[in-house]
Formats: C-alpha cells, structure tokens, sequence
C-alpha cells in the first residue's frame, strides 16, 4: 500500500483524549517499522473525521471506533488486496461485543487483569494488514487469541512476526558509518565538529544515537542510498557538536552508534587539531625601564613625601640631574625627585 494510514482519533473519545489515541496509534505503525527490520515503512496521513470502513479500495487506510456485537472479537482489519498488492486496510476497533462492552485500557504501562491493551490489539490488527495471518505460536504478536492483563512486553514484535514479515518484504540490513569530518580551530581547549552519519546499506536505521567520550548526540533516522521501500529519514545527517579537546597536533574521535534495535556501529576518526596559539609574553619598552639601581631599593616620589618632574635623555647620551646634592648619570628616561629636605 502506499497511501498513508489514518486515523479517526475523535472516534475513540470514550477511551482517552484524541491525543493520546493519536500518540499510541502512532507508535503502532513505528513499532512495525522498527522492530521488523523488514523492507516497509508505515507512514501516518493524519486525523480524519471519515468513519466509513469495509468500503472497498477507496484510497483511504483507515482506523476508527464504533460499536459492533456479532462476534466475540475486539476488532477486525478488513484487507483488499489484487494478487499480492494489497490495495486498502480498514481496522474498526469494537466498543462491545457478543460478551457485551469491551474494557479497553489505553495508558503507557499494560492492561491491568480485566481489562485489555488497545496497544497489543491495534500491533495485531496492523500486522493483517501487512500481508500475515495467525500464528500457532500464542507468544507471537499475531496469535490468534488476545488475553485480558498484557504488559508492555505484549507491545513489541517477537522472532516469529519479524520473520513472517521478512519472508513478504525482504530482509534489510543498514549500514552506518560517519564521514566528512571537518574541525574548527582550537579555541580555551573546545573546537566544533561537524561530521556526517550516513547509511550505506539496506532500509532505514530508526532513533540512531551516537555515543563517544568526545560527544554524545541524538542523530535521528538514516534512510538508505537506495531503498526497495519507502524512503525514511534523509540519507544522511549532518551533526554539529562543540567538544572538549586537548591542545595536541591531532586527536582520535572514536565511539560507536546505535538505532532502536540495539544495531552498533563503531567508529574512528583521527582529526587534525588547529590549536589557538599561546599569546607572547609582553616586551616592555627600553624607553620605559626604570633607572639603574644598584641597591635595588630607589624609591618613589610619594614614599620620599617629594614631588616629581620627568626628564627625558636619548639613549647613548650622558645626562646629568641634581638630586639631594648629588650628581647622578643616567641613559634613560626616568622621574626625578627633588627633596624639600636639605
């Protein structure tokens, strides 16, 4: 199918708000997307206010509740499909059924004992609309039998649906590996890096995380170069991220990265280092040196309670100052004090 999957999340306004509904619909359809690791990609059209189901291939793939008492089921997907292409996908969640009002749970954790998981029930449902049937296996997704009391463990595919749904799509095997690292100069020890994450296999690598001792950084989606499905994320993202590094000639950028299947992909990138480099010590000026004392100990005007006057003599010329009585020989400028003492 390629016409996205809708949903009437009004519908379901018994249940939970319209949001909620929407929000665990949604991870319906990644679940399958991700977890598959199948050749498929489930995409989400949005909201409608369509109720009609069972209708045909009218383009519309659509998801709703409403009332239904025939049979003893908690819902139906309804498939048309022309030779092996499936043309249309209804599900029609049931409010009761021939046992009477169906105690639905939607929340985050699984279905207390009585009651029963909207998530595990809309995962099945799904899955018959993706081409697979029943299971012999009751710990398979798509076992024929729903229990009341699910956990979260009743919300992810187990070996069975992956390799049912392989053995229809096709097995894909991402790639990941970064690429084009570029380094700005070394600036107090920190530098920005900007390298790419890109895929060179087969399908999509979903919620890649990249983790090193350098940096650790959500990446996103990776789609494939060239996917036999639905194209999913960009084919390849590119990531900014400001780092602590030593100041050395080069330094190794290594870490791994990792996608929602705990999939790993290692990595090392030896980058160049510009480091900023260490300002001069400041050269005083010849002109500006204090007069030569060989005591070590002139003082100043204030501490000798004088006032000064400045006398300048160029460099290589002898000049000569009174001061308390005394003739004093001196090359460079200086101040002079001249004692009221006397």
């Amino acid at each position: 199918m390629e016409e996205p999957f809708l949903l009437n999340a009004d519908s379901f306004d018994e249940l939970s708000s319209a949001d909620e509904i929407e929000e665990l619909f949604e991870r319906t359809l990644r679940t399958w997307s991700v977890e598959s690791e199948a050749d498929l990609f489930l995409e989400y059209g949005g909201r409608t206010s369509e109720l009609q189901q069972g209708g045909g291939d009218d383009g519309l793939n659509l998801t709703a509740f409403g009332s239904r008492d025939r049979f003893a089921g908690l819902a139906v997907a309804t498939t048309w499909q022309d030779g092996q292409a499936a043309l249309d996908c209804d599900l029609a969640v049931h409010q009761r059924n021939s046992y009477g009002p169906i105690p639905w749970h939607v929340g985050a954790d699984g279905a207390p004992p009585g009651d029963f998981d909207l998530a595990n029930t809309l995962l099945h449902e799904m899955g018959h609309c993706l081409g697979l049937a029943h299971s012999e296996r009751d710990t398979a997704i798509m076992t024929p039998y729903s229990a009341s009391g699910t956990g979260e463990a009743r919300r992810h595919l187990t070996d069975d649906d992956r390799e049912g749904l392989q053995a229809l799509y096709g097995r894909v095997e991402p790639t990941l590996g970064i690429e084009g690292v570029t380094v700005a100069p070394v600036v107090d020890g920190r530098t920005t890096l900007e390298l790419t994450v890109r895929n060179t296999g087969d399908g999509s690598a979903y919620d890649v995380t990249l983790d090193s001792p350098l940096a650790s950084a959500e990446v996103g989606d990776v789609g494939a170069p060239t996917p036999v499905g639905v194209r999913v994320g960009p084919d390849e993202v590119v990531l900014s991220l400001v780092v602590d590094v030593p100041c050395e000639p080069s330094v190794v950028f290594r870490g791994t990265l990792r996608d929602a299947r705990d999939r790993e992909w290692s990595f090392s990138e030896v980058l160049p280092l510009d480091c900023e480099a260490e300002p001069e010590p400041e050269t005083p000026d010849p002109t500006l040196e204090e007069a030569d004392d060989p005591d070590g100990a002139a003082a100043t005007g204030e501490e000798q309670g004088c006032g000064c006057v400045t006398g300048t003599v160029r460099p290589g010329t002898l000049g000569v100052v009174l001061l308390g009585g005394i003739l004093v020989s001196t090359r460079r400028r200086r101040s002079v004090c001249r004692s009221d003492a006397p």
